[in-house]
């Protein structure tokens, strides 16, 4: 494999990430040498490849394999954790204001939000923000509908939402177009005709990144929905909702209000 040499006698155990000393515990030495590939130094064996120390996993409690970057939360939600170049380190964590811990006995445990607000553009369009103000705007443009500060809490996911508009013919109006989300390092546009666009490539739907972020269709209507309980509706015509948790609180900015309990 690549990053490898060649060598006339194999050690009975080279380095791995499951055995980053190559100790091999309990297995048999062989009698003679055989010619063939060891790691350079510095990497590895990972699934028959070398591959930098720095990009192996880490074992949990049960001796299973965590990826690389992976993170969680403890027990209690007391401490944040990651799993970087084979080892797990955790700093202490206390989950954001307007949230809680919530025990899950088949996973880790979480932050939920203590409750949600709804931002909706509707209409030729009008705009209802998280605090309840409702008004008019006729801008033929893409605008900023939710965009997080600049400095989050811990815990505190940043992400951006859009709103495009644009004159439909033979209409006169101006009305919602597109929905783009910005979350976790991927654009998502929602479409008109319900059409699904991920980082400018078309998806079919339904469509999961992963745990933290998938995108879902129920009566004829887009659903974007993060692990944090973000969720951004569209019904590929003018109508779209944001449910956003209670966690966000003041930490937002644009057209759909700053999420102050203040509707000035």
């Amino acid at each position: 494999p690549t990053y490898s040499t060649f060598t006339t006698c194999v050690p009975a155990c080279s380095p791995s990430c499951q055995d980053p000393e190559g100790w091999c515990k309990g297995t048999e030495v062989p009698a003679t040498c055989k010619e063939g590939c060891v790691c350079q130094p510095g990497y590895v064996l990972s699934e028959q490849h070398c591959v930098p120390w720095s990009q192996c996993g880490c074992k949990d409690a049960q001796g299973g394999l965590l990826p690389v970057g992976k993170t969680w939360l403890s027990h209690g939600c007391t401490q944040r954790c990651v799993c970087k170049a084979g080892a797990i380190q955790c700093q202490p964590f206390t989950c954001p204001s307007g949230s809680h811990c919530q025990p899950d006995a088949t996973s880790t445990d979480t932050c939920a939000p203590d409750k949600s607000e709804q931002c909706s553009v509707f209409g030729d369009p009008h705009y209802r923000t998280f605090d309840g103000l409702s008004y008019r705007f006729q801008g033929r443009m893409t605008y900023t509908l939710v965009k997080t500060v600049d400095v989050l809490p811990d815990g505190v996911e940043p992400l951006v939402v859009e709103g495009r508009n644009k004159m439909i013919p033979p209409f006169t109006s101006i009305f919602l177009h597109e929905i783009l989300v910005m979350v976790y390092g991927y654009t998502i546009q929602l479409q008109t005709n319900l059409e699904l666009v991920v980082n400018n490539q078309k998806m079919a739907i339904p469509y999961k990144v992963n745990e933290h972020l998938r995108v879902t269709m129920r009566s004829h209507r887009l659903y974007l929905i993060t692990n944090f309980e973000l969720v951004v509706s569209f019904d590929g015509r003018n109508n779209a909702v944001i449910s956003l948790p209670s966690m966000y609180e003041g930490l937002v900015r644009g057209l759909c209000g700053n999420y102050d309990k203040n509707r000035r």
